[in-house]
């Protein structure tokens, strides 16, 4: 768009959606959706909502990720734990895990403990904890947050 070609299609996250919206920057899709009696009800509702900006839809999913927990079960018995211990909704136990499953020495980390994937996940993370990092019409950070400062934690 700056260099004066826009392009016909794009590939973004879902996440730069509004942004690109917000500043005109793509077309809404909603009436060619209309128009082709696209069936938006087949649609994962939060993902259509992250492509919705000002009640138009301006992008369709292609597919969808799932995240996962995987864990090193010797790990896990070494450290008297089990999967339960490192489920995500208990963010105190998590930390006691964490503890109990890092192991360093020597000025290196042997083992981990708990990958929270942050900051990469930092907005799973804070949703967990009832903050959004924008707001809802997507034209404000909020970052500040007391439940996002919490996730960051």
């Amino acid at each position: 768009m700056a260099a004066g070609e826009e392009p016909g299609l794009i590939r973004v996250d879902r996440t730069q959606v509004g942004t690109l919206a917000s500043r005109g920057a793509i077309m809404p899709l909603t009436d060619c959706m209309e128009a082709e009696e696209v069936d938006t009800s087949v649609f994962v509702e939060s993902a259509l909502s992250q492509v919705t900006f000002d009640g138009e839809v301006y992008g369709i999913s292609e597919f969808k990720t799932v995240q996962l927990t995987m864990t090193n079960q010797e790990l896990l018995d070494e450290a008297g734990l089990s999967v339960e211990d490192v489920d995500g909704s208990d963010r105190e136990a998590l930390a006691q895990a964490n503890e109990q499953l890092h192991e360093s020495g020597g000025g290196s980390i042997d083992v981990i403990g708990y990958d929270s994937k942050l900051p990469e996940f930092l907005r799973l993370w804070a949703k967990v904890g009832g903050a959004d990092l924008l707001s809802e019409d997507g034209r404000t950070a909020q970052l500040d947050d007391p439940a996002v400062l919490e996730a960051l934690e």
